[in-house]
């Protein structure tokens, strides 16, 4: 672990395909070894499976280790810390190791290996473990409930989960940007305020949320104004909604009335569904919206409203990821029970979930009687099986929605127009809201209009980590990485570092060398870095998006104690050295990462890890 101007980095180890820290701990076991019952919580209320003891643990039982419990339980811990980097929106998503086990006393040493995020402080991630470990006992000696969960969710909500969600921005994108990576083996990092990294030097790609360095910062400033937005799309031909921009109660009226009921109204500059009304089709409905729109921002739009349903076509790199059918807050009937009871019977489906896993509330409130009207229903209907009873006009932000997958029903005409109108604004990666009849036919034969196109779209939802791979495809090539080498042992390491150079030069790679000292551009020039240190050095280069190869010069033993800037390694390539253990033992560290990992093996647990304890239940 390293630290720039207080940023800490973590380095790679071989039995983790991301970034990581060990954690030593030295504890006293729970006297109620309950793992059945932790099993419970953990599926039942956490939605969490845990690995086996196996997935986290390849150590030989020891004759002392045999029969104890405590391996499962400690495998329960880790995946109980992955679930709490998830739910804090942490991009920690390899799963963790426990790397080493032992008797002491009357207490017990351990060593877990987890992944970590670089930015925030060590002490983050060893109170998070010491969170885990408080949890999986607390959760053996309590006996599964609602009311007992509530309370669970509620100590994990103040205690911890709050204090995450402020180490980082960018939310849950990047948590589900980390978990699309590590799927594709796509290497992966944070930089720092809610920025990514994916993959190395010349082939790395940078992402904010859903957004990728190459979406035009322009485009960005046009996204936030819908005026712009669509002045630009109707001068490129493509279909917008009529609106005019007003200024009060009296013109609003005014450009209804010319416009033709209902009308849209809602802000020029914001997004989201943030203070937006349809189905407006009277003055009085109309001053209502108006003001609505007036809370959010100065500048209202009213607009012509396009009949059809609201479709979201996500596009990344020229395609199609996916589409979703928006529709606003709903409930399906099922012939026997009224509206009444599936909004009950919904939310508490809902309640019975970890709050970072649930839906937006279901309402029943004047908004929803309003919905509810238009389809001749009331709160006290009983749909049929299937049908729908809305409980909101659209979906937004503050209320939620429902999306249907329709990515295998869109016209073709439709997803040309989307990809056209991301290229207008110069995005490549966005999300076209097309309002359409029927997304099966062209939009010219319908009459859709684009209402809106989105910088930064929502990640989540529709996209789910099952169809989402096309994102990452179409951001990054291959996997986003460039051939790393190591050039380690003794003798002229500087040498055999320039031969590897020039080789790849024959193959039109330029290559860069990097050691604790010294590094050279592929024309054998002197690079100044302001880092120290092999692994500071050859993180910075890793940056770099004119590095195409990087050679690494391994004087030392550095890595021993940071792990290695990268997951893997391209090739070794030992120079004549002697026998000491320390070599030995660090050439077997890298000889890890070019072929199948050498099986771990304990580590020493001289100190307790600093922790939150939560209160007993």
């Amino acid at each position: 672990m390293k630290q720039i101007h207080g940023f800490h980095t973590y380095g790679y180890r071989s039995d983790l395909t991301q970034a990581s820290v060990d954690v030593p701990l030295v504890f006293t076991p729970p006297s109620l070894m309950a793992i059945d019952r932790l099993d419970h919580w953990l599926r039942e209320w956490f939605d969490t499976t845990a690995p086996s003891v196996s997935e986290v643990w390849s150590l030989k039982a020891s004759t002392g280790l045999r029969f104890t419990p405590l391996p499962a339980w400690l495998s329960r811990v880790l995946a109980i810390y992955g679930m709490l980097c998830q739910a804090g929106d942490l991009p920690a998503v390899a799963p963790g190791r426990l790397v080493g086990l032992a008797k002491h006393g009357a207490q017990w040493r351990a060593v877990l290996r987890v992944p970590v995020v670089n930015g925030p402080s060590p002490r983050i991630f060893h109170d998070l473990v010491k969170a885990s470990m408080s949890l999986a006992a607390m959760l053996m000696r309590t006996a599964p409930s609602f009311d007992q969960a509530q309370r669970v969710y509620d100590q994990l909500e103040n205690q911890v989960l709050k204090h995450l969600r402020r180490q980082l921005p960018g939310g849950r994108a990047n948590g589900l940007v980390a978990r699309l990576a590590h799927r594709q083996g796509i290497p992966f990092t944070h930089l720092g305020s809610g920025v990514m990294q994916l993959g190395y030097g010349a082939r790395a790609q940078l992402t904010h949320r859903s957004a990728c360095l190459e979406d035009s910062a322009i485009a960005a400033r046009i996204c936030a104004d819908k005026v712009s937005t669509a002045l630009l799309l109707a001068q490129a031909g493509l279909p917008v909604p009529e609106h005019e921009r007003v200024g009060s109660i009296d013109q609003a009226k005014a450009v209804a009335e010319r416009l033709g009921w209902p009308v849209v109204v809602k802000p020029a500059d914001r997004e989201r569904g943030e203070g937006v009304s349809m189905h407006v089709d009277s003055v009085d409905s109309l001053r209502v919206a108006y003001q609505r729109a007036t809370a959010a921002s100065s500048q209202v739009l009213v607009e012509r409203q396009v009949p059809g349903v609201c479709h979201r076509l996500f596009v990344a790199g020229g395609e199609l990821l996916y589409a979703s059918r928006r529709e606003g807050k709903l409930v399906k009937g099922d012939g026997w029970r009224t509206v009444r009871h599936l909004v009950a019977d919904a939310n508490e489906m809902e309640m019975r979930r970890p709050p970072w896993l649930r839906l937006k509330a279901f309402p029943l409130d004047e908004l929803t009687l309003a919905c509810l009207a238009r389809v001749g229903l009331t709160p006290d209907s009983v749909p049929e099986e299937g049908q729908c009873a809305p409980l909101r006009p659209f979906t937004s932000t503050e209320w939620g929605g429902s999306a249907e997958d329709v990515t295998a029903q869109v016209h073709p005409q439709n997803v040309s127009l989307a990809v056209q109108a991301a290229t207008q604004l110069g995005l490549t990666v966005a999300g076209v809201d097309l309002i359409a009849t029927d997304i099966q036919r062209p939009w010219y034969d319908t009459g859709a209009m684009i209402n809106e196109v989105n910088f930064t779209p929502y990640l989540g939802g529709a996209l789910n980590e099952d169809n989402a791979g096309g994102y990452l495809r179409a951001l990054v090539r291959g996997e986003g990485r460039i051939p790393v080498h190591a050039v380690a042992g003794t003798g002229d390491l500087w040498g055999r570092a320039r031969e590897l150079q020039e080789h790849m030069t024959t193959e039109g790679i330029r290559a860069h060398l990097c050691g604790a000292q010294w590094a050279e551009s592929p024309e054998g020039e002197r690079l100044a870095l302001v880092s120290e240190g092999l692994f500071q050095r050859s993180l910075a280069l890793l940056r770099r998006r004119d590095v195409e190869a990087l050679i690494l010069v391994i004087e030392g033993d550095e890595f021993l104690q940071s792990g290695l800037p990268v997951d893997r390694l391209d090739g070794l390539h030992t120079l004549s050295h002697d026998e000491s253990g320390a070599s030995s033992r660090f050439e077997e560290m890298l000889a890890a990462f070019v072929c199948e990992p050498a099986e771990p093996k304990p580590l020493p647990c001289d100190r307790a890890a600093m922790g939150i304890k939560l209160p007993q239940v």
